[in-house]
């Protein structure tokens, strides 16, 4: 799907400035965009490692809430917005991509794998690729994988509900959820 400026400036506006929903997936998403684990982000975030895992499994409890708002700006200092959902998407991130060095291919697997729950070997199922091939894109030890084979990849992501975005002019990229109700509906 192509996003429009005007699709895009309404995802933009409607995304909430203040920290009213810790999505877990999108959290997950943020992590493994920077490439890193848990045990890193509480270190770099500050945080209490218990706290990553408990808000990226949905787990997250209201003694947790100083916390949590520690975590979610640590990766919004890092060039992540989190987009809540709205009447047509559902929740997800966007990135700076002049900020992250990350290719925005290897962003839209490592994130949109993440957002949807998916490990990489079921990724690799869906899209009819091997596992090997997921890993090393998106570690960074592979720097391209064929079209036909990214385009496979592209499609399960899709078809696990996750919409992709890129908008070079805007120096901006991202990962969205359908609507359960746009899912069903193709």
């Amino acid at each position: 799907m192509h996003f429009t400026r005007a699709m895009l400036t309404f995802l933009k506006r409607s995304r909430l400035s203040h920290f009213m929903d810790f999505h877990a997936g999108s959290f997950r998403a943020a992590r493994s965009l920077l490439g890193l684990g848990q045990a890193d982000v509480s270190v770099r975030a500050d945080v209490d490692r218990n706290v990553v895992f408990r808000v990226e499994t949905g787990k997250y409890r209201r003694a947790f809430r100083p916390q949590a708002v520690k975590l979610r700006r640590y990766f919004e200092r890092a060039g992540i917005e989190f987009a809540e959902a709205t009447s047509e998407y559902g929740p997800g991130i966007f990135w700076d991509t002049e900020k992250l060095d990350v290719l925005v291919p290897r962003g839209h697997l490592r994130a949109g794998r993440a957002l949807a729950g998916l490990l990489q070997a079921d990724l690799a199922s869906q899209a009819g690729v091997t596992q090997s091939l997921i890993s090393r894109f998106a570690s960074g030890k592979t720097q391209t994988i064929p079209t036909e084979e990214f385009d496979k990849i592209t499609i399960a992501l899709k078809k696990a509900g996750v919409v992709l975005l890129d908008e070079p002019k805007r120096h901006e990229a991202g990962v969205l959820l359908e609507q359960a109700s746009e899912r069903s509906s193709d």
